[in-house]
């Protein structure tokens, strides 16, 4: 498939599946921000007890942040995987026309494995943020000098473009493991495998694999900033006419700030499951222009319906081998009864 077949199939198995997507991103997400709020609100008492009694020197509360996020990376990382994992699973289900709904038996090690290839991604995002921080360091001592001055020493477009740069090169140094949770979802690789094997897949079509992802990645923005933009307006609105011409109104614009944030939520559940989606649709698109992924799909498929009931298909070489061998023995007894 080409850009726009790509992007076409995604929207397609995005409507496909739109609530169960939508439903298991409000699950986990909710979840998620519960149990990272109760750790984050643990995690001060247990800083303030120790350091009030002791008088620590500003150069070390550097250090606690970064020992705080350090501590607070591994939940990030599980609520990551378990999030991928699960819209890259429904994912499949529409793209292979069966029943959409999440396999709560074989998430918890699917998400095991997507856990560690996020691992290996942050490994590998180590150098690239270190180089970021080296080209910083200058720009952040004049940061200081503008401090003391007040003269800003960059233009606002020079800001731009160099923003540009970062989040481009972001990019383009992440597009080459951009397939790695779809890799541990279907082929059960973990770690640096997961990674790999994303690169042997994307090898030969970088720059349009990143194009697609870059493309897709401004829909989604496109749609959180209208959606959230257009709330915002209406609540500036309701609250200048109440501040001006309607005061009566000020209880309804304070309910309506409860509806904004209402909707920034729903909205950040709706774009979260656009990255596993165009994953799974990337990583099924090089295996069947490489791989000729066509009839394991079609086996898979076949041996997912058994008797009205759809079951997450196997997707190890393994599996795919005994579900071609299941095949044949039914071409065989077929070809038998005919005969007969």
């Amino acid at each position: 498939m080409n850009t726009a077949g790509l992007m076409d199939r995604a929207i397609y198995i995005y409507q496909k599946s739109f609530w169960k997507q939508l439903a298991y991103a409000a699950i986990v997400g909710l979840l998620s921000f519960v149990g990272l709020f109760v750790m984050g609100v643990a995690m001060t008492i247990v800083f303030v007890s120790l350091t009030m009694p002791l008088a620590i020197p500003d150069d070390s509360f550097f250090a606690i942040l970064v020992l705080f996020a350090i501590i607070f990376l591994p939940p990030v990382l599980l609520w990551q995987a378990f999030s991928g994992a699960g819209h890259i699973m429904l994912a499949k289900q529409a793209f292979y026309g069966v029943a959409v709904k999440i396999q709560h038996y074989s998430l918890p090690s699917v998400a095991l494995r997507v856990f560690t290839s996020l691992l290996a991604q942050v490994i590998l995002l180590l150098p690239f943020f270190a180089l970021v921080a080296l080209f910083l360091s200058a720009p952040l001592q004049q940061m200081e000098l503008f401090l003391l001055t007040g003269v800003f020493p960059y233009t606002p477009i020079s800001v731009f473009i160099f923003g540009l740069i970062i989040i481009f090169g972001l990019f383009a140094y992440t597009n080459v493991f951009s397939l790695a949770m779809a890799v541990a979802v279907f082929e059960e690789k973990y770690f640096m495998n997961s990674i790999r094997r994303s690169w042997q897949l994307i090898q030969g079509e970088f720059w349009k694999i990143l194009g697609v992802r870059l493309l897709w990645y401004l829909v989604g923005f496109a749609f959180s900033f209208t959606a959230q933009g257009m709330v915002t307006l209406v609540s500036v609105a309701i609250g200048f006419i109440a501040g001006t011409a309607a005061p009566e109104l000020v209880l309804f614009t304070n309910a309506f700030a409860f509806v904004t944030n209402t909707v920034t939520i729903i909205v950040g559940f709706v774009v979260l499951p656009m990255d596993g989606i165009m994953q799974a649709v990337i990583y099924f698109n090089q295996r069947i222009k490489r791989e000729g992924f066509e009839s394991e799909i079609k086996q898979e498929k076949e041996s997912t319906e058994d008797g009205g009931r759809t079951q997450f298909a196997p997707t190890t070489k393994a599996d795919s081998c005994a579900t071609l061998r299941r095949g044949e023995l039914r071409s065989s007894a077929v070809r038998a009864g005919l005969e007969s």
